[in-house]
Order: C-alpha cells, then sequence, then structure tokens
C-alpha cells in the first residue's frame, strides 16, 4: 500500500503546480515548450527543468546542482535538507494534502506538459552539463579556431564534454534539444536514444540567408570561407531522418530573408542532398543557391584555400 501511495505522489500531483505553491517557482515562459516547463525561484537561486515521462511521473532537474533530480519525492526531500533530515514517512504526511487535490491551492496556469519520448529526459539533464565549447583542439586541427567558436553566431550551439568531445545538439520541431553528436579525432558518436535531427547557429530577426551543410564543421568553414553577419547555419549531418527532413524544411520556412544557400558536398550524396533539398523547397517561394566547394567539402576547402586576411 505504501509503494503504491508513493508511486500515487509521482503521477497524480502536478510537480509545477506543488513548486509554484510550495517553494515560489515561476514559470520562464521564453524557455519552456511543450516537453519541459522551465522554472525558477523568485530570488533566482535555482532554476529547474520538468517534464513528464513516459509512465506519466513527473520529473526534474537543477541547471545549478547535477545531484539535484528525481520525482516529485526528490524534489522535495532535497529541498527539506536532504534524506536524511527528511523522511519517507514525512514527505508521506506532506505530500497526502496534495493527493487527490485535496489541499486548498491557489489558481496556478500553466501550459500542458505532453510526456516525452523515452531517454530525452537524460539527454535534457545530459545537455546542462556541457559548457561551451570556447577552443578546441579537435577544432583547431581541422583549421577552426577559437574566433570562430566564441562569433555570437555560435556561441552556446558548440558544446564540450568531460573527455573533451566536441558536441553538437539536435533540435525538435519545438527547438528542444533530442540528440547530441559528438566528434573527436577517430570518433563519430550520438546519444544513446536521442534522434537525429539538424544542428542550428544562433538565430537573430534579421537573417536574410540560410547556408545548409552536410556537417556542422562544414558550416564553420563555410563561415571562414565566406560568411556574413546575417547568415545563420543548418548542418543536416550525414543521413536524413524523417525528423532531419521536417526541421530543415521548419528552418527554411522560418527564415525571415528568402536566400537559401545549399553548400553539399562535392560528390554523389552531396548531389543527391541537392535534389531532395529543392523538392523540399519548390513551394517556399525562397531564392535557392546551389555552391559548391571545389574539393571534397567546405573544410577540405578551407584548409587547402584559407580566407585571406587584409
Amino acid at each position: 500500500m505504501t509503494d503504491q501511495q508513493l508511486e500515487s505522489f509521482k503521477t497524480d500531483i502536478p510537480l509545477p503546480d506543488y513548486a509554484a505553491q510550495e517553494f515560489d517557482y515561476q514559470i520562464d515562459q521564453r524557455e519552456s515548450y511543450r516537453h519541459q516547463l522551465v522554472m525558477r525561484t523568485a530570488d533566482k537561486s535555482d532554476k529547474i527543468g520538468i517534464a513528464r515521462m513516459p509512465n506519466n511521473h513527473w520529473c526534474y532537474y537543477s541547471f545549478y546542482n547535477l545531484d539535484d533530480h528525481g520525482t516529485i519525492i526528490d524534489f522535495l526531500q532535497n529541498r527539506r535538507g536532504g534524506k536524511l533530515s527528511f523522511t519517507l514517512a514525512q514527505v508521506r504526511q506532506e505530500l497526502a494534502q496534495w493527493s487527490g487535490y485535496s489541499k486548498p491551492k491557489a489558481v496556478f496556469q500553466h501550459p500542458e506538459v505532453k510526456p516525452i519520448a523515452k531517454g530525452r529526459f537524460a539527454i535534457m539533464k545530459e545537455f546542462q552539463t556541457l559548457k561551451n565549447a570556447t577552443e578546441s583542439e579537435y577544432l583547431q586541427s581541422r583549421a577552426i579556431g577559437k574566433e570562430v567558436l566564441r562569433h555570437p553566431r555560435f556561441l552556446g550551439q558548440i558544446k564540450v564534454d568531460s573527455r573533451h568531445n566536441v558536441v553538437f545538439p539536435h533540435y525538435d520541431l519545438d527547438d528542444a534539444v533530442c540528440g547530441l553528436e559528438r566528434k573527436n579525432w577517430n570518433f563519430n558518436g550520438f546519444t544513446k536514444g536521442g534522434r537525429k535531427s539538424v544542428w542550428v547557429s544562433n538565430r537573430y530577426e534579421g537573417d536574410q540567408t540560410l547556408v545548409i551543410c552536410e556537417s556542422v564543421i562544414d558550416c564553420l568553414s563555410f563561415h571562414l570561407l565566406y560568411g556574413d553577419d546575417w547568415a545563420r547555419y543548418v548542418a543536416t549531418s550525414g543521413q536524413w531522418s524523417p525528423l532531419t527532413v521536417q526541421a530543415f524544411k521548419q528552418e527554411c520556412q522560418n527564415l525571415p530573408g528568402s536566400h537559401i544557400i545549399l553548400g553539399f558536398d562535392n560528390d554523389a550524396q552531396g548531389k543527391h542532398y541537392v535534389t531532395e533539398s529543392m523538392k523540399l523547397l519548390a513551394d517556399l517561394g525562397k531564392c535557392v543557391v546551389i555552391r559548391t566547394p571545389i574539393w571534397k567539402d567546405w573544410n577540405e576547402e578551407l584548409k587547402n584555400h584559407p580566407p585571406v586576411e587584409f
């Protein structure tokens, strides 16, 4: 009976409501989306992400404390001094007041939170542990220096993990991280349970051009060779998944300007991507330009024909 009661707490008590009522957390509308609410304390001392798991458990993680995550039970214990200070008996006593909405509560409006896919919560948490890649020996070996990584167009969209792998986040149609692509010398990886989509640089309202390449490294290389201040970038990262196709078209539709550059590799696969892209873009009314590197890809172009500095 006791285990059933604890289970009901995890599913039946909306964690956003509880956090707001009992601990004065407030929703950050700018960072929230349909699969995750982001909430902050009024004094800005804590920031949490809240999601609903496939089994309907409400779960959270703190952006500021990697050990602070779990269900509503963990949330309560961690805010009452820890498991040794606040026992399960005390948890039951407090949460029983909320079970079945028997406790009077202030009206708290928040968007519906849809359950996330299996494995997504772990990706969301892991993404918060990554640091911005402001310099990288691996990327330096690809002729991409820190001045590019620290450029406002890319800062925050290229990460590094504890093993010094460069990490490129992939985003779904809600602009939420759905997978992490990793690269290093002789290493390519993708998060287990993640969904392959597209990588996107930072966006600005006045952007006129969208450059689409096969890899993030090619995007960075194109920027070094030909980039301008009003160009944003998308990388499709190898074979296209159904989500890649959807995200590709959405990014093109949402571009404020009308200029799209297809910068795929100079090989048979690159020509195939150009053909498929033209089909997707046929009804968007955009001006599409095909740019093909002389060498196999833009990174090879960069290494063999570096930009001239004046």
